[in-house]
């Protein structure tokens, strides 16, 4: 593996190893204190499981054992480097989930006591917290967990967006926690999170893949294209123009980006040419090599 792989493959670790971080804190810190919120997921269901069992069975445990179900299907759908990072991550989830409980804050009986009282708040929190968590590991090639496995199996052969998906799969695990406590309120801000996290991290993953097209209009065409080819790694297409004022005949350079590329395009172009003419236009969808596929 050359240097470069390697500084990628490690900061990925590291911050998938930041997205759970984010996780337990919004799971330790806003759901698990009395009066509990359950928010879906695999998390939900060791929540659930915990307060059956009169806490008898951890959360980092129950969460460990269901996972490892998944990730046995999803090694095989998803291929060895993700389960690889999911292992990482499902054994680094696990962990801090049986650490958490005594790093946040207790009452003297020793229950969880929540970083904000009120419940709206709290749920609010949550559900953008785990949300970004959840950005965090998927962007990096990793997973929490949990329905997250499921949602990328499906995603990978379906066109839907993963926020939606996981609307289906976390409600039914909100509405588990009618099993142990039939207070409506609860579960009533259960569905707040899981809404405020589906629309966040829908918003994270489009501002993400959101691709935009760049027109270089530039007297010095070929050394700006050398170095946008040299530093972006994308396509690069020249289009035979005409200025209508001047009559003149000039190449013009074209280039689909991510929208997060496109303030690199800019600074790389003005940097050769201070002069150079560039617009921006953001694109609906790009399909093809280097973008996204066209899925069944």
């Amino acid at each position: 593996m050359d240097s470069k792989k390697l500084k990628r493959e490690i900061l990925d670790y590291i911050w998938i190893t930041i997205g759970l971080m984010i996780y337990v804190v919004a799971f330790q810190g806003f759901m698990m204190p009395e009066p509990t919120i359950v928010g879906g997921g695999v998390t939900g269901i060791a929540q659930v499981i915990y307060y059956i069992t009169g806490g008898l069975v951890p959360t980092g445990l129950s969460y460990f054992l269901i996972n490892g179900i998944l990730l046995a299907i999803s090694v095989k759908v998803l291929g060895p480097n993700f389960g690889i990072k999911t292992v990482f991550a499902m054994c680094m989830m696990s962990l801090m989930l049986s650490i958490a409980p005594t790093i946040f804050p207790t009452n003297a009986e020793g229950t969880p006591i929540p970083l904000v009282q009120e419940m709206f708040p709290r749920a609010v929190m949550a559900g953008i917290l785990i949300a970004l968590g959840v950005f965090l590991a998927i962007s990096h090639g990793g997973s929490t967990g949990g329905t997250d496995i499921v949602v990328m199996m499906v995603c990978k052969y379906k066109d839907i967006t993963p926020g939606r998906l996981l609307i289906f799969l976390d409600g039914a695990v909100i509405l588990s926690r009618l099993i142990y406590n039939q207070e409506i309120e609860p579960l009533v801000f259960g569905f707040v999170i899981m809404g405020v996290m589906s629309y966040t991290l829908d918003a994270l993953l489009a501002f993400k893949s959101s691709s935009a097209q760049v027109f270089v209009f530039t007297e010095h065409c070929e050394e700006v294209a050398v170095a946008l080819e040299k530093d972006m790694h994308r396509g690069i297409t020249l289009i035979d123009g005409q200025g209508w004022y001047t009559k003149k005949d000039r190449k013009i350079i074209m280039m689909i980006v991510r929208k997060t590329q496109a303030s690199r395009v800019l600074h790389l172009a003005k940097s050769i040419d201070p002069n150079a003419f560039i617009s921006v236009a953001p694109l609906m969808g790009v399909y093809g090599k280097g973008f996204d596929q066209v899925k069944g």
